[in-house]
């Protein structure tokens, strides 16, 4: 369009590739599976204004088949196989304000519409044992969340960087993030729940940059997950578990 508006498209394709299962492997079950293929397709808009603003839109699409997923047989061993299709609809939106020569402003948000389109049999019986085993209810293709698909996601970040009369600068910044919940496993046994995270530092570079030291602190808290699942709280599936944190940071090249 111009030179501080531009339009694009882009298509890939990628694939995990395939393997077998030598250690879990059920004598009588093949124990290869195929590579998992996914075709992206995206457009969006790259866009500068009035010299200051900088907004970026994507929307995108993600089409994965021959899923490669970890499922529990019927003897009770785990084997990984082909389980079924699937599709991820999102779009993101960045924005970058310089309001001032020294203040600036950033914020982006993403969101994820996905699910499962085809479940084998195998996989949807093998889900579904797991979920018996913790006591839930069997779900439906349609009912299963993709694992580590958070809904939405965004951050704001506000940065202030004060020159000094020696040359030397101290930067102000203060940051959060938040994530929505999402299913930590593919039986969806267990949720990691939406959680928001709180950043701020000061750091001060000496002129020639070489050196800087920073204080910072950092908080985070969670809202509590929907009471259809059960919920992980540790901290292989959630950073909740992290109360308030402060530190000093001295760094320096040579």
């Amino acid at each position: 369009m111009s030179d501080d508006v531009q339009f694009y498209t882009s298509y890939s394709r990628g694939f995990r590739s395939g393997g077998y299962n030598l250690r879990n492997a059920v004598a009588t079950a093949d124990p290869a599976y195929d590579e998992e293929v996914v075709d992206s397709y995206e457009i969006g808009v790259k866009s500068d204004v009035l010299d200051r603003l900088r907004v970026n839109l994507a929307v995108f699409r993600a089409v994965y088949s021959d899923l490669q997923r970890t499922v529990l047989l019927s003897d009770g061993s785990q084997q990984i196989g082909n389980s079924g299709k699937a599709t991820v609809d999102g779009i993101e939106i960045e924005a970058n304000w310089l309001v001032t020569e020294i203040f600036a402003v950033d914020l982006s948000y993403g969101y994820l519409d996905g699910g499962y389109d085809e479940l084998d049999a195998g996989a949807l019986a093998g889900f579904n044992a797991t979920r018996a085993s913790s006591g839930l209810g069997p779900l439906t293709t349609s009912q299963f969340d993709l694992a580590r698909a958070p809904g939405s996601t965004a951050s704001l970040s506000l940065t202030l960087d004060q020159p000094l009369s020696n040359n030397g600068v101290i930067s102000y910044r203060l940051m959060s993030t938040y994530r929505d919940e999402f299913a930590a496993n593919d039986a969806n046994t267990l949720y990691a729940p939406s959680y928001t995270d709180l950043n701020a530092n000061i750091t001060y570079r000496n002129p020639n940059g070489r050196w800087g030291l920073s204080l910072w602190g950092k908080t985070s808290w969670t809202r509590r997950s929907s009471s259809r699942v059960a919920t992980s709280r540790s901290s292989t599936s959630s950073p909740s578990c992290l109360g308030p944190r402060y530190g000093v940071d001295l760094r320096g090249s040579f």
